[in-house]
């Protein structure tokens, strides 16, 4: 049983066409998977980015209560001070 060189030719076709169908599918899966990622990614990254604002700000008041706190406290010394040098 011989096959002649046209049989062989369209059948390599055939499989090139499905081929060509395949890379197509797998790039559009590719591409659609791509976007939900990308989302995902800036998403997080705002969500981070808010996160270590919201932080800053808070350790910034943090630090000014500090701050007033230890003014506080020194001028209350420095009265005491006072208190037992003229008492």
């Amino acid at each position: 049983m011989a096959l002649s060189l046209e049989f062989i030719q369209s059948q390599l076709k055939a499989i090139q066409a499905e081929l060509r169908e395949m890379k197509f599918a797998a790039d559009m899966d590719r591409r659609n998977s791509a976007s939900p990622y990308n989302n995902l990614v800036a998403a997080v990254g705002t969500i981070i980015g808010k996160l270590d604002a919201k932080l800053e700000f808070g350790l910034e008041a943090l630090n000014d209560r500090i701050d007033r706190l230890e003014g506080t406290i020194d001028a209350g010394f420095a009265r005491v001070e006072q208190l037992l040098k003229t008492g």
